[in-house]
């Protein structure tokens, strides 16, 4: 099979990984301590007062009592949870794209290391942030125009078709999610590799995924399959199965869509 081919794809893809598999396996796990550490800062304050609660032994009531006649230390904590989990929504954007970069460097040089995923995520942090804002506005908008014919039914006060409309929005969902997977996989490969900023980074990976649809399906597919099977294999092991879905899986998809990305968009590598 040719190197532009799926299977030259995944061969590429696993000798990049089979030569990076420490990098990658650190990234990930880097990427995961930073984002849980965020988001666990940002919750001391209300686990603290929590806490102090159940010491006292508060009932529910006496405890929104509490909140309610101490306002200020409330909202502060909320606020504060509220910045930690924001800061750690931007370092999760900023990371899956320097992780993207650790693919592209695989894929074009053979050798990355964990280093580029902070170099990336520090240079291009806006980038990387702006193509995930607009994906996900665009999933709402089309998740929301799914669901407004159901809404328009329950407010006119027919519910049964209310009912109806509804479990058909939830149905098509699931092939719109699965189209926006393949169109909008390439946005943080568009902002590394050919240096887009975030719109144009999204209108070059729809146009990218529509012309290779069916291989990038496939691709997810494929590697979804093995997601399950590790899936499978966790249930017995508890351990084995998380790992390889992790630390091997994950990996070898964002490096397979990445050499599909550099194999084949205009210009080559």
């Amino acid at each position: 099979m040719g190197a532009g081919s799926l299977e030259g794809i995944i061969n590429r893809a696993w000798a990049a990984y089979k030569n990076n598999y420490l990098s990658f396996i650190a990234a990930i796990l880097l990427s995961g301590i930073i984002i849980c550490a965020l988001v666990l800062v940002g919750f001391v304050p209300l686990f603290f007062i929590l806490v102090g609660l159940a010491v006292q032994g508060m009932s529910s009531s006496e405890a929104a009592g509490y909140f309610f006649a101490n306002w200020a230390v409330a909202l502060f904590s909320v606020l504060f949870a509220a910045a930690f989990v924001i800061a750690a929504c931007i370092a999760a954007c900023a990371l899956q794209g320097g992780m993207s970069a650790m693919a592209v460097e695989a894929i074009r040089k053979g050798r990355t290391s964990y280093s580029t995923m902070f170099s990336a995520a520090r240079s291009r942090w806006k980038s990387f942030l702006g193509v995930s804002v607009l994906v996900t506005l665009i999933a709402l908008a089309v998740m929301g125009l799914l669901m407004l014919p159901a809404a328009a039914a329950f407010l006119s006060g027919s519910q049964i078709t209310g009912w109806l409309l509804f479990a058909l929005g939830i149905l098509l969902i699931i092939p719109v999610a699965v189209l926006f997977g393949v169109l909008f996989s390439f946005v943080y490969f568009a902002v590394w590799a050919d240096r887009l900023a975030a719109v144009a980074a999204v209108k070059t990976s729809m146009s990218f995924g529509r012309k290779n649809f069916w291989d990038v399906l496939i691709i997810i597919l494929f590697f979804a399959v093995l997601s399950f099977i590790a899936g499978m294999l966790n249930a017995v092991t508890y351990v084995v199965g998380s790992l390889l879905a992790y630390f091997v899986v994950v990996p070898l998809q964002l490096l397979s869509l990445a050499a599909l990305y550099l194999g084949r968009k205009k210009g080559g590598r």
